[in-house]
C-alpha cells in the first residue's frame, strides 16, 4: 500500500472541547480509547501528532478494505458525508467512520502501533502531518498454535514509514546519524541540498528500522546502516548489524519523495528469507 497522509481536517483539539462535546468530530473518526489517550498527552503538538497519525492509519485501513463510508460531523455544524479531502501527496482521501466495535490503535510494548488482526502497519507524524502505511498479512500464514488457539504468527514481512521536515535548527547532526561513507557521499541529488539530504537519509533509516524491528526486535544504531537515495525515489540499503541478524533478510527496499515542499516522506519494506533458505 502507498503511504497515506492524514487529510486536512478541523484542528479543534483542545482537551476541554473534546471532553465536553459528545459529537466532537474526533469521536467519529477515532476509537474512544484513542481519543482518551490523545487527550491525556501533555501538549497540543503531541496531541495533534498522535491524532493525525491515527487518522492516517484509519484512512489507510479503510481504503485497503475498500470501505467507502465516510461520515463526520464537525463542531461547526457542517455535515461531511462522502466528501473527499485532497491530501498532500496528490491524491484524495476519505475520513473513515469508526465505532466502539472497531479495535483501538494504541501502542504495544515497543511503542509500535497496535494494528488490527490480520494487518501490519507503521505510523509517523510531524507537527500537523500524519502518515501511515498498512498491508495485509499473506493469506497463507498459519494463525493457529499447536494448541489450536488463534495467535499472531511470527511476521515474515515488515513495513515502515517516516515523515521528516527537510530543514532543522540543529547543527552538525550528520555526524551523529550518518557513517563516514555517507557523509562523503552527500550532494548527489539534484534539487536537494546537502543539509536536506542529511535529513532525508535520517528519515530513510527511520523507515528501514521500523520495518526491521518487528522481525528482529532489537535496537539498531545509526552507524549500522548506510542508505543512498537515488533520483528516481528509490534507495540502496546496506546493513551491517552488530548482531548479524541482517543476514536473515531476503530483501530490503526503501523509497522517498518530497511532499508539501518542506517534508520528506520515506517508506521501507523488509522481507525475511524462507526458513529453508538458510541463514
Amino acid at each position: 500500500s502507498n503511504p497515506n497522509l492524514a487529510p486536512n481536517v478541523p484542528t479543534s483539539i483542545v482537551p476541554e472541547q473534546i471532553e465536553s462535546n459528545p459529537q466532537h468530530w474526533l469521536r467519529q473518526v477515532l476509537h474512544e480509547d484513542e481519543v482518551g489517550y490523545g487527550v491525556d498527552l501533555p501538549s497540543d503538538p503531541a496531541r495533534m501528532s498522535f491524532f493525525m497519525g491515527r487518522i492516517a492509519m484509519r484512512t489507510a485501513l479503510a481504503q485497503l478494505d475498500g470501505d467507502e463510508e465516510c461520515v463526520v460531523d464537525t463542531e461547526n455544524g457542517i455535515q461531511i458525508d462522502s466528501v473527499e479531502y485532497e491530501d498532500d501527496i496528490g491524491g484524495f482521501s476519505k475520513l473513515p467512520f469508526v465505532s466502539t466495535m472497531d479495535p483501538s490503535i494504541l501502542k504495544d510494548e515497543h511503542g509500535r502501533p497496535q494494528v488490527p488482526h490480520g494487518y501490519i502497519g507503521s505510523i509517523s507524524h510531524k507537527k500537523d502531518h500524519g502518515v501511515a502505511l498498512v498491508s495485509t498479512i499473506p493469506a497463507d500464514i498459519n494463525w493457529q498454535s499447536k494448541s489450536g488457539e488463534s495467535v499472531m504468527p511470527t511476521p515474515k514481512l515488515g513495513i515502515g514509514v517516516d515523515i521528516e521536515q527537510s530543514f532543522s535548527r540543529r547543527r552538525n547532526i550528520g555526524k551523529k546519524i550518518l557513517t563516514p561513507n555517507e557523509l562523503n557521499d552527500l550532494g548527489g541529488l539534484s534539487g536537494v541540498t546537502q543539509d536536506e539530504e542529511v535529513l532525508l537519509r535520517f528519515s530513510l533509516k527511520e523507515s528501514v528500522y521500523k520495518a526491521m524491528h518487528p522481525l528482529i526486535c532489537q535496537f539498531v544504531g545509526f552507524q549500522e546502516a548506510e542508505i543512498k537515495p537515488h533520483e528516481d525515489g528509490t534507495a540502496t540499503v546496506f546493513l551491517n548489524l552488530k548482531s548479524g541478524k541482517h543476514k536473515r533478510f531476503k530483501k530490503v527496499e526503501a523509497h522517498w519523495r518530497r511532499v508539501s515542499g518542506e517534508f520528506f516522506l520515506t517508506s521501507s519494506r523488509v522481507v525475511l528469507k524462507d526458513e529453508d533458505d538458510g541463514n
